[in-house]
């Protein structure tokens, strides 16, 4: 299983990256035990000095466990929701693992995540309403697609991660910025690994008003644009 690797620009003052979450038109949210055959996104990063390499994970209805799906055109894209049979959604979550390395990283320097959306509405049907997002440095020793899958979102579902979100309440943000802090125990000698979970927001989808005819199906417009890094050297 190889990582997909990649380089982002570094200059003395601040590190950036950016990952464009380029959704092909529509990303379905079913409320019937639909098929998902939405278009996928495509990931893009640039440009160089800084090593740094990505994989994303998700569940295979097929396989029955967790695989990696990095480069694959639907790799972000959400499996249905389930609204009937909740239990459903546990395997819903797609996992993104970042190695990040560079010698800003070993004098612990905050890093800024900041992610990206274009809808400032609260009420289209547009992901942004309806998903969140959850960052955390993870130590992974296995390199098995499922274990890396199985490990990451048990953790961030058992731990105390802060979830972010761009809806919250009768507030909306088009942008939204978790900083990561003291991670230095999670350095090895190949850099950091960050990990990101993206997954439906149960109360979000809970208090979405739906109109009439979404008895089957409703599809949500992706609206996210970019996730990107900064690392400040003050």
């Amino acid at each position: 299983m190889k990582r997909k690797g990649l380089k982002i620009f570094l200059s003395t003052v601040m590190c950036i990256f950016n990952l464009f979450v380029c959704f092909a038109g529509v990303l379905a949210w079913f409320t019937a035990s639909e098929v998902n055959n939405a278009g996928g996104p495509q990931i893009q990063m640039y440009t160089h000095e800084l090593d740094m390499s990505y994989r994303v994970f998700k569940y295979s209805d097929d396989e029955k466990a967790g695989v990696e799906v990095t480069g694959q055109q639907d790799a972000l894209t959400l499996q249905r929701y389930d609204s009937v049979i909740k239990s459903r959604n546990v395997n819903t979550p797609i996992i993104l693992e970042f190695l990040l390395s560079g010698v800003a990283l070993g004098e612990n320097i905050p890093i800024d995540i900041t992610s990206y959306c274009t809808d400032a509405t609260l009420t289209n049907k547009v992901i942004s309403n309806i998903v969140k997002l959850q960052f955390s440095p993870i130590e992974i020793e296995s390199n098995d697609a499922n274990e890396i899958y199985t490990t990451a979102v048990n953790y961030f579902k058992t731990e105390s991660i802060p979830e972010v979100q761009f809806k919250n309440g009768n507030n909306k943000s088009l942008e939204i910025t978790y900083t990561l802090n003291n991670y230095s125990s999670y350095l090895t000698s190949a850099g950091l690994n960050l990990f990101i979970m993206l997954d439906y927001s149960e109360s979000l989808v809970d208090n979405f008003t739906f109109d009439i005819q979404d008895v089957q199906t409703t599809n949500f417009t992706n609206d996210l644009t970019s996730i990107n890094c900064y690392t400040n050297e003050n």
